[in-house]
């Protein structure tokens, strides 16, 4: 019974922790793949001769891309931090 208040402020902590670590990447222009939504316009860090994509679905980790030169692709949004484009 004594642990379960250092239970709960762990778990603060934690969650503190990993939404300072979502804001240090939005604040790099890379977000996490948790704010994508069907119509966003992405590129793939990687991989930039794919050109723009389009987010058509986010499944979980799963987001479905449909880029300009290579079409639809399915990324693993817990692997690959995918970069939001606000203008082109």
């Amino acid at each position: 019974m004594a642990n379960s208040g250092y239970d709960q402020r762990s778990q603060v902590l934690n969650g503190v922790s990993s939404l300072l670590c979502e804001t240090r990447s939005a604040m790099n222009g890379i977000m996490s793949h948790h704010v994508l939504t069907p119509g966003m316009l992405v590129r793939h860090p990687q991989y930039p001769e794919w050109g723009i994509g389009q987010v058509q679905s986010r499944i979980g980790e799963m987001v479905t891309v449909n880029f300009v030169e290579t079409g639809k692709q399915v990324i693993n949004g817990s692997k690959v931090s995918l970069v939001i484009v606000y203008e082109e």
